[in-house]
C-alpha cells in the first residue's frame, strides 16, 4: 500500500521541500508518471489536454511534484490518480473553482480525480493553471497520508480543509507549522515552475517587487479556508490579490511544448 507523504519529510519528521530538477520538453501523447509497463500497475493518468496539459508535463518533470505524487503509481499503489479538464466545473459549495480533488472509496475503483476547470486552462496565465494543478496535487497527497494516519481507514470527508486540519491534528503540529510546511513547499513549486516560462516580461514589468513574497503569497492563496489561512488573508488580503490577479492576467498565457 502506498504511503502519503505530504511533500518530502527530513528525519526529524518536517515536511521539507526535495530539490527540484530542470522540466522536461512537453511530449504530443498522453502521459503517466512514470510510463507503465506492467497493464495492473496502479498509475497516474495525464487527460488533460493543451495548455494544461503541457503545464502538468512540465511540473511532473520536478523532482517536488514526483515527490507528491509517488504514492499513486508502482506495484505497492492503492488508488490510480487520474487528471481531467472539466467545463463549468463544480466542487462542493465552492464558487467559481479553478480545481477540484475528489476520491472514489468504493474499493471497486480506488480512483482520485483532479478536475482542472476548461476555463482556467483556456483563459488564465501558465503560471496560475500551474500553482491550481500543484495545489491539487498536494490534495491528493493528503488523502492518502490521511488514510495512512487512519491505519488505512479511507477518510469520508475529502474536502482540502478537512484533510488538511486531519492531517495537522494527527501529526501533533500547531497550525503555524502546518502551514509553514504547505507554503514552503508550494512557494518553491511555483517558483521553480515560473522560471521555465520564459516570463521575463512579466517580471521586468514588476521589476520593484519581493519575488520571494510574490511566490509565497500566492502559495497562501490555497490556505484561505485553513484557520491560519484565514489570519493570514486579514493582513496580506490585500496584497495576495494584487499578486494574483497581475499573475491570472500579465504572466505569460503561452508555453513551449515542443
Amino acid at each position: 500500500m502506498g504511503q502519503g507523504k505530504f511533500g518530502k519529510f527530513g528525519d526529524n519528521g518536517i515536511l521539507k521541500a526535495s530539490p527540484t530538477g530542470k522540466s522536461a520538453d512537453c511530449p504530443e501523447e498522453n502521459t503517466l508518471l512514470p510510463i507503465n509497463e506492467e497493464e495492473d500497475e496502479d498509475k497516474i493518468i495525464n487527460n488533460l489536454t493543451g495548455k494544461a496539459k503541457c503545464v502538468y508535463d512540465k511540473l511532473s518533470a520536478t523532482n517536488n511534484m514526483q515527490e507528491l505524487l509517488v504514492d499513486f503509481f508502482g506495484n505497492d499503489a492503492e488508488f490510480d490518480l487520474t487528471f481531467q479538464l472539466v467545463s463549468n466545473l463544480e466542487c462542493g459549495d465552492s464558487n467559481n473553482p479553478n480545481g477540484c480533488t475528489s476520491a472514489n472509496y468504493d474499493y471497486n475503483s480506488k480512483n482520485v480525480v483532479i478536475s482542472i476547470d476548461e476555463d482556467l486552462a483556456n483563459s488564465h496565465s501558465m503560471l496560475i493553471i500551474g500553482k491550481t494543478i500543484v495545489h491539487e496535487a498536494v490534495h491528493a497527497n493528503l488523502f492518502l497520508a490521511v488514510k495512512k494516519l487512519n491505519g488505512g481507514i479511507v477518510p469520508k470527508d475529502v474536502k482540502f480543509e478537512s484533510l488538511y486540519e486531519q492531517y495537522r491534528e494527527k501529526k501533533g503540529w500547531q497550525h503555524e507549522m502546518m502551514a509553514e510546511n504547505y507554503i514552503s513547499l508550494m512557494a518553491e513549486i511555483i517558483e521553480d515552475f515560473h522560471s521555465e516560462l520564459n516570463d521575463d516580461t512579466f517580471k521586468n514589468y514588476y521589476d520593484e517587487w519581493n519575488w520571494n513574497d510574490f511566490y509565497t503569497k500566492l502559495a497562501w492563496t490555497g490556505l484561505k479556508n485553513t484557520t491560519k489561512g484565514n489570519q493570514y488573508y486579514e493582513q496580506n488580503g490585500d496584497q495576495i490579490s494584487i499578486y494574483y490577479e497581475a499573475a491570472k492576467v500579465n504572466s505569460t498565457k503561452t508555453i513551449d511544448c515542443n
